[in-house]
């Protein structure tokens, strides 16, 4: 029973409303109707056989008296009238006389008459049996014989009088139950159903942030206008969590997105999308707090939506301090007038409380024209844009270029593949000698990183590094540098210099691995050279320049690579004491062109000197800068002039040889 009703119930999900409610009232009924005809069509009946067999023993006992009367008499005819006359009866079937031979004397049916009938004996007075009522009565001749008369009255025909009367009234009530269903049908189909589609749709509506001021319509005061009525507020208050910013009131991610999907691709006019982001927006938190940062960005949301709404764009936060734009347009031109004022105008002054802020914003953006593209393909292009303009000037409007497209799409290719590269062998190492001019020999050998991709081909290190370090990767890399150089230095039999980032002296395990690499290789500290690069101000960063006085104080060398094109000081250079400063290339190359590079070289083989440092004078391609160098004081050279770089196996080779 519990499984039937289960069935019963999963069926009776699939089906709609305006079907299962009128058809279960329908069910209901009809059966009720049914159970009624059942039970009027058993008391119907019993009171047709009470009826009848009333009638049935008056009538038998009519007939036996008179047969009986005529039989004494022996007047066979007289009784043949009775039978004759009361067969005419509409419900007597057949009446029959027999004698006690139980042979027929008389028979309503002529040809039953002189033929033995048997009847059961035992029954007298009158008895129902199905649709029939058998009477059979005793009767006394005038020599004392028992004769026998059988009366049978059939009812056939009343009780299918009776059940037409039944079926008919079962059969309206039927009609009258159908068209109640149908009118029932009709009232869910209109007031229910159009009651649940109505809300049906707003809810599907809503699922696809459609604005809340198209709400439903409240009429009544019944449970559906209740409920409508509290969907209505309920989602004026969701639409507003679900698409716009709670701090700035702007547009969400979410709704940017809907918005350009459902409107903007649809236009047959070019788009544009663009982000913006407040430049050095961290400092005035970190300055003012949070709070007063979140002030900022409403004041900024205030006149960007003021701004817009006059240019008929979309804007919204997009997170941080970060904002997006989109928009048609019908000319490159007006779009780059139209975005250049917009900056203009977010760019004034804001009055935050007592606090006046000026705030400056790089802009990317993209135009699509012909085709249009997925939301977030174009703000990945926005993205782009956005960092170029972030990477150089800042306080800048950039427009995408597919040049920077590829640009990214080789970095995603290069940091994609770097980590797998590692571990399938495609990194080595290549070292350039420095050389002692005086003795023509080198003195030790810089290790350089290279990269060869099966995929990518040669991928420079001016491209690599520069993604490993943003990554992280680095850390990584400068382990297998390191490692190798180590061994490598004992191949050569000289020391090996190692080009160093800030990074690895972020990482809290870098002097643990450099240490425990040369304790493995068994090599002595001097053998190694720390390289780190001036251009990167690493020296000036407090926290690296305490990691390379602790490097020196453990007893490595330190070089000073690219020095005279960054931020180094006096101060700085006289705290650290390096072993070497390798004069940048910059300043070589100006050798043979102008006096400013023969006195920018002077002057710090002088202040090396003071220091007692070593310089190395990097990037020599010339015998002219050769003696020039040698002239100005510098014996020790690094360039192609010498050598380039190349494999440890190729190097050695040509040494043997």
């Amino acid at each position: 029973m519990k499984r039937l009703l289960t069935s019963f119930t999963n069926i009776a999900k699939l089906l709609p409303i305006k079907v299962l409610f009128p058809a279960f009232i329908f069910v209901g009924f009809f059966v009720l109707i049914l159970f009624q005809y059942y039970i009027e069509k058993k008391e119907t009946f019993e009171r047709i056989r009470v009826t009848y067999m009333n009638n049935a023993r008056i009538i038998g006992d009519n007939i036996q008296q008179i047969a009986e009367f005529f039989i004494v008499k022996s007047n066979i005819e007289m009784v043949e009238k009775v039978i004759a006359t009361y067969s005419a009866h509409e419900n007597i079937d057949l009446i029959v006389l027999v004698d006690h031979t139980q042979t027929v004397v008389s028979s309503s049916r002529r040809e039953m008459k002189g033929k033995t009938y048997y009847y059961p004996k035992e029954t007298r007075g009158c008895s129902l049996r199905d649709v029939k009522i058998i009477c059979v009565y005793d009767l006394l001749d005038i020599t004392g014989n028992k004769s026998y008369i059988y009366i049978v009255f059939n009812l056939e025909r009343e009780f299918k009088e009776a059940n037409a009367m039944l079926m008919k009234k079962l059969l309206l009530s039927f009609l009258v139950l159908s068209i109640s269903t149908y009118t029932l049908y009709l009232f869910v189909e209109g007031l229910v159903i159009k009651e649940l589609n109505q809300i049906l749709s707003f809810i599907n509506a809503s699922s696809e942030g459609k604005n809340p001021a198209q709400s439903m319509s409240v009429e009544g005061k019944n449970e559906f206008s209740v409920i409508k009525k509290a969907m209505n507020e309920a989602w004026k208050t969701i639409w507003k969590f679900a698409n716009t910013d709670d701090i700035t009131g702007l547009y969400n991610r979410r709704k940017m997105k809907a918005i350009y999907e459902a409107e903007l691709l649809n236009l047959n006019k070019p788009i544009f999308v663009a982000l913006i982001d407040l430049d050095n927006f961290k400092n005035i938190n970190d300055l003012f707090g949070h709070d007063f940062g979140d002030m900022v960005l409403v004041e900024f949301s205030k006149r960007l939506l003021e701004e817009t709404r006059a240019r008929n764009f979309y804007c919204g936060r997009f997170g941080g301090d970060e904002f997006m734009l989109m928009g048609s347009f019908d000319e490159e031109t007006s779009l780059r007038e139209n975005i250049k004022s917009l900056k203009d105008s977010l760019s004034r002054g804001y009055k935050i409380g007592a606090v006046d802020i000026n705030l400056t914003m790089s802009m990317g953006y993209i135009m699509e024209k012909d085709t249009k593209m997925p939301f977030y393909e174009a703000l990945k292009c926005c993205d782009i844009a956005l960092y170029r303009g972030k990477g150089t000037t800042r306080d800048t409007i950039v427009v995408f270029s597919k040049e920077e497209e590829e640009k990214e799409k080789r970095k995603s290719q290069v940091l994609l593949r770097m980590k797998s590269a590692l571990e399938m062998g495609e990194f080595y190492l290549v070292y350039q000698p420095i050389f002692n001019v005086d003795t023509s020999s080198a003195i030790y050998y810089e290790a350089l990183l290279r990269w060869t991709s099966p995929t990518l081909g040669e991928v420079s290190p001016a491209e690599f590094i520069e993604y490993a370090e943003t990554s992280g990767f680095i850390i990584e890399l400068g382990k297998f540098v390191i490692r190798r150089a180590i061994a490598d230095s004992k191949r050569f039999g000289l020391p090996v210099s190692i080009n160093i980032s800030a990074r690895q002296f972020y990482d809290t395990g870098f002097m643990e691995y450099l240490e425990g690499c040369i304790v493995e290789e068994k090599v002595d500290r001097d053998m190694l050279m720390l390289e780190i690069t001036e251009t990167q101000n690493v020296i000036a960063d407090e926290l690296i320049l305490s990691q390379v006085m602790k490097f020196k104080s453990k007893g490595f060398k330190i070089s000073i690579d690219d020095f005279g094109a960054g931020y180094s000081n006096i101060t700085l250079l006289n705290k650290l004491k390096p072993n070497v400063l390798k004069i940048d290339m910059q300043i070589i190359r100006g050798l043979e062109v102008g006096e400013e590079s023969v006195a920018l070289v002077k002057a710090i083989v002088d202040m090396a000197r003071a220091f007692g440092t070593e310089v190395v004078a990097e990037g020599v391609d010339s015998e002219k800068k050769v003696e020039k160098l040698k002239e100005l004081g510098v014996k020790k050279m690094q360039g192609f002039y010498f050598a380039r770089p190349e494999r440890i196996e190729t190097i050695l080779g040509l040494s043997q040889s």
